[in-house]
């Protein structure tokens, strides 16, 4: 069983590794602090601006053809654990940024994550966006003047759901 707080999970996962990655609460801009810069994600954020901003984290991409497109980032970290994330794009414009931590040690069934593990992470997020938003995430869910921010189960797809969706 992994336990997704600090005190375990800190001896388990290199701390270093990987840039910082924030949300500023007063705006919901994503901050990520690399060694020589800090990026910024803010809601304005066009498609071709966001592959070359974040050229170092890009993964892949993938358009739906119908006016969304997702473009996949890893090697950023949340509060010390190793995430990636997915930027939605409608029309060009960033609508809404997914989450997901990569753990190296989970329990599952069938080479599948298991509903306790998945509540782990999905814990462990809730505790992160409480602390950086200065928001309770009692519920999984939080709103703000700049949008909705959320960690939950999808039981649909049965996995974590968590990220920051912002108003039009």
């Amino acid at each position: 069983v992994v336990d997704w707080s600090s005190d375990v999970c800190s001896s388990d996962l290199p701390r270093a590794m990987n840039p910082a990655l924030t949300i500023n609460p007063d705006n919901g801009f994503i901050h990520i602090v690399t060694s020589d810069s800090v990026l910024v994600i803010d809601s304005g954020l066009r498609q071709h601006h966001a592959a070359v901003l974040l050229a170092q984290f890009y993964q892949s991409e993938l358009d739906h053809h119908n006016g969304y497109l997702w473009q996949v980032y890893q090697g950023a970290s949340i509060d010390g654990h190793p995430a990636g994330f997915s930027l939605c794009f409608h029309s060009g414009e960033l609508i809404q940024i997914h989450f997901g931590l990569s753990a190296p040690a989970i329990d599952t069934e069938n080479d599948w994550p298991t509903k306790e593990s998945i509540e782990q992470e999905i814990d462990f997020l809730n505790d992160a966006f409480s602390r950086q938003l200065s928001r309770s995430f009692e519920h999984g869910e939080a709103q703000f003047s700049w949008g909705t921010a959320w960690a939950r189960f999808d039981a649909k797809g049965f996995s974590a759901s968590s990220g920051i969706r912002y108003a039009g």
